[in-house]
């Protein structure tokens, strides 16, 4: 993904639905240019707001899809602005469980813009289950029973409070 990015808060209404751009904000700020939320979004990072026509004017690289939601959906109503951020000359990136490539009026928009729409949430291989097997090296576990917990935001903590 290139930097800057413009992080997409949607409209959701509490804050552990925005953990991913709240840890991107506060573990790699430096890269963060600016918010865009729909009207009704409740979730403020502090940062400068702009539409994507104004982050790409500015710099920004990157609209990156900042939120979860249970499900891992992408709503309709956010699918236009996501499309004008590629119209507009950034990249789209996301994590969530339904994949930007499968909308089809973002598959056209990236098609007919030639930029680039990142579905970070593709593995290459399968994953197998923990055997419970002794490994070398020494390990924390972050464990949760929903999506809103935040292990890995957790974890980005540990380490950095570790180092």
């Amino acid at each position: 993904m290139q930097a800057p990015y413009l992080l997409f808060l949607g409209d959701v209404g509490e804050f552990s639905a925005a953990k991913t751009a709240a840890g991107v904000n506060q573990w790699r700020g430096e890269l963060v240019a600016a918010q865009h939320r729909l009207p009704g979004c409740a979730v403020d990072l502090g940062i400068a707001e702009m539409t994507p026509a104004e982050a790409a004017r500015a710099g920004a690289r990157t609209m990156i899809v900042g939120v979860v939601n249970v499900g891992g959906f992408i709503p309709e109503h956010w699918v236009a602005t996501m499309v004008e951020a590629l119209e507009q000359g950034l990249d789209l990136a996301a994590g969530m469980h339904q994949r930007l490539n499968d909308i089809p009026a973002i598959a056209e928009a990236r098609d007919r813009t030639g930029r680039a729409v990142l579905d970070l949430r593709q593995p290459d291989r399968a994953f197998t289950p923990g055997s419970g097997r002794k490994r070398i090296g020494k390990r924390l576990l972050t464990v949760g029973t929903d999506c809103s917990v935040g292990k890995k935001y957790t974890a980005l903590a540990l380490e950095a409070g570790l180092r």
